[in-house]
């Protein structure tokens, strides 16, 4: 330490530290090297500087919030600017490449963390201090160059520690053990909130622009989730050493119903783990916890969406804790991977199987995009949501406070029954500048509920296993996917003179697609930073090329090769208090096939405006991946269905607009949320070489004709407005 560094260590009763302002440190490389074989892994940082333009400080005491003698460690900082000039890949250097990163990062923070207990890290006790609060922005840019573009989460607030449920600072664990770190008390508080920018056309000079960014949405998580583990024996987070496991298992103990299973060893259960990272979290929510998604701009209206119940809760198929996501995070080599994901048929709860036990044993698919090379890997596996927000309330800035407007008692429900993803990242390069490719595998499903669906349960029923949570996957709905709209009103309390006929008729009913399966796809996936300036415009020739957003800054994501979306279930509607038997209107599957695929997702066109842009283009193949195609059935006779089917052609988003107005926007009286878009059909933009939209027409297995629409141009204009006071 230098000597006027030395002179601000003061001896009281522990420890204090102080780093005064302009202090800057600066690091040439980090390589942090996950996984040795079959070549080297990891990953690298580069040119990393560190500056604390307002100072810090470091206090090492004995004593807590609570004047308990045990060890205190404080630390608080203001104006942390950390630069990382580039994130890349090592096995580059395996072969003799030059490095390729994936761009930028910037980072700007203040914030203090507090932790204290018997120990740092005792696993033994629950009476652990944990407090972390920070705010700032963090940037990214994929380009070197003058100008370039940047995406950045800006006035970000994020809070996470422990609490003693009335909103004050409470205890838990901070420990240690075999498996890695963890965190844990029965209450905890968390808060995420951020602005998402878009900086199309940075200033000269600058890089991590303040000034020029354009806000697009506003999201955030806040408030309290409590722990699970008197009832599952999972800690609220965990972070353990171990990434993707190698090969695979044979065990008949996973699933009993399926003596013989091969899995694929994700999780290293039974043989050696890679090298790399796992992070588990598992939580059941708070009442004040709400999900927040609005402007950015303008009136900063938003929607808070909070009061989460669990699905199911107090029957006894219910799940047992609210949400839950494993990740396992690791760089590999080329030839290894996660395995695939079986989609469809009865899965088990854990686990990958193979191609052979997936048609064999469980029925349904099995999917896969292997990595093409040395990547970095994201692996989830058996992630779960099993609750949904009960109450809604629209907030809008008045004179610079945020104001609820109204609160319904409705609800925008999405559950995940089951979550596994592979994603797979590739630094790339554009004429030596960043980019990301990507390649993606995203399963989200209804364990069996399809395939059981096809015959009508008919053989289940002949099994005499209807009722059977094991065997009938209508009984476990409480534990499926779900996306609905629902009426909530049995949220509110009853008044006591109410009759027994008033009280029946406070449900909670709900719309949607019940008991849903959803499969994303995307092979060799590109994400792009496009800006203003002359050498980000996309030209003819260019993969992605079309010229509605040949000239659209924003952020692209892309593919010339392979996009499959499929979404299937039962459209219907019934009590969110029970939907083991809905009201069943139509067995929906719609698979989506493309062989070229934009969305563009950008700041406003019109300066001052506050909307968020959007564009897109489908390129249906109407061959691979059983082709594309749109389906209705009769959920009394599968067989009784209406398909158009083997679709080619394209069709386009233009001039998209998503915008939440709040009451006080001229011509408002009333929030409201509106999405606007040109849809344009087969050969209908002028310039762009498209073909006309085709595919064929079945009643059951018999082909009524074929469909062609060569083309053709629809406006829509959705616009949904409260309608209480």
């Amino acid at each position: 330490m230098a000597d006027s560094e030395l002179s601000a260590v003061a001896g009281r009763d522990g420890l204090s530290v102080s780093v005064p302002g302009g202090t800057s440190a600066s690091v040439q490389e980090v390589l942090w090297t996950m996984d040795a074989q079959p070549v080297q892994e990891g990953v690298f940082l580069k040119d990393i500087n560190a500056t604390v333009t307002g100072g810090a400080n470091v206090t090492v005491d004995a004593g807590t919030p609570a004047g308990v003698g045990n060890i205190l460690l404080k630390v608080d900082w203001t104006g942390l600017e950390l630069s990382i000039g580039e994130v890349g890949h090592t096995f580059y250097r395996e072969n003799s490449q030059p490095d390729q990163s994936v761009g930028q990062f910037g980072i700007f923070s203040t914030g203090d963390l507090t932790i204290g207990g018997r120990g740092l890290f005792n696993s033994a006790a629950a009476d652990s201090w944990f407090d972390l609060n920070t705010s700032g922005d963090l940037y990214y840019r994929q380009s070197t160059g003058d100008r370039a573009p940047e995406i950045s989460f800006g006035d970000i607030s994020l809070g996470v520690g422990f609490s003693d449920g009335a909103g004050g600072l409470g205890q838990g664990t901070l420990g240690i053990d075999s498996n890695g770190i963890f965190m844990d008390a029965p209450f905890m508080d968390f808060d995420l909130f951020f602005d998402l920018y878009i900086t199309p056309n940075t200033t000269s000079g600058v890089v991590f622009d303040s000034v020029a960014r354009e806000p697009t949405l506003q999201l955030g998580w806040e408030g309290g989730i409590q722990s699970t583990f008197a009832t599952t024996g999972v800690r609220t987070l965990r972070i353990g050493g171990g990434g993707i496991g190698y090969g695979s298992s044979t065990d008949a103990s996973i699933d009993p119903t399926t003596p013989g299973a091969t899995y694929f060893n994700h999780s290293g259960q039974y043989a050696a783990r890679s090298e790399g990272l796992n992070v588990t979290v598992q939580w059941d929510y708070d009442d004040d916890f709400r999900f927040i998604l609005g402007q950015a701009a303008g009136e900063r209206a938003r929607a808070d969406f909070f009061q989460w119940e669990r699905m199911g809760e107090g029957t006894a198929n219910a799940a047992d804790y609210d949400f839950r996501m494993p990740l396992i995070l690791d760089a590999i080599g080329p030839g290894r991977g996660a395995g695939g994901i079986c989609f469809g048929g009865s899965i088990p709860t854990a686990g990958s199987p193979t191609s052979g036990s997936c048609t064999g044993d469980f029925g349904g698919s099995f999917e896969n995009v292997a990595p093409k090379d040395s990547a970095m890997a994201v692996v989830i596996r058996d992630g779960r949501l099993h609750a949904y927000n009960s109450r809604v309330s629209i907030v809008e800035t008045v004179s610079s406070t945020p104001t609820v407007f109204d609160t319904f008692d409705w609800s925008l429900l999405y559950t995940f029954g089951k979550l596994d993803a592979n994603l797979y990242f590739y630094p790339d390069a554009d004429q030596g500048e960043g980019q990301l490719r990507s390649d993606v595998l995203l399963a989200i499903q209804s364990p069996g509920y399809w395939e059981a669906a096809q015959d009508n349960f008919a053989a289940i029923e002949l099994a005499g296993n209807a009722g059977d949570p094991l065997y009938d996957p209508r009984v476990r709905w409480a534990t499926n996917t779900h996306f609905m709209i629902a009426d909530t009103d049995i949220n509110n309390v009853a008044p006591a003179s109410a009759t027994p006929a008033q009280l029946a008729a406070r449900e909670s009913f709900g719309i949607g697609i019940i008991n849903a399966d959803l499969l994303w796809r995307v092979d060799d996936f590109l994400v792009q930073l496009v800006g203003e300036a002359a050498s980000d415009v996309v030209t003819p020739g260019d993969p992605g090329y079309y010229p509605s957003n040949a000239n659209f800054p924003g952020l692209w994501f892309s593919t010339t090769n392979l996009a499959q979306y499929r979404f299937r279930g039962l459209f219907g509607g019934g009590d969110l208090q029970d939907l083991s038997d809905p009201v069943r209107i139509s067995l929906l599957d719609v698979n989506l096939v493309t062989d070229n695929f934009i969305f563009v997702l950008g700041p406003p066109r019109e300066p001052g405006a506050s909307y968020v842009a959007f564009d897109a283009l489908l390129s249906f193949d109407g061959v691979n991946r059983g082709g594309t195609s749109v389906s209705l059935a009769e959920p009394s006779s599968p067989t009784a269905s209406f398909t158009v089917g083997d679709i080619s052609g394209d069709i386009m988003w233009t001039d998209g607009r998503v915008e939440l107005k709040s009451s006080n926007a001229p011509g408002q009286t009333k929030p409201s949320l509106s999405i606007n878009n040109n849809i344009l059909i087969g050969t209908s933009y002028p310039g762009l070489i498209a073909d006309p939209l085709v595919g064929n027409v079945k009643l059951g297995n018999d082909v009524l004709g074929q469909m062609v629409i060569p083309s053709g141009q629809i406006y829509s204009n959705i616009t949904l407005t409260p309608q209480s006071p």
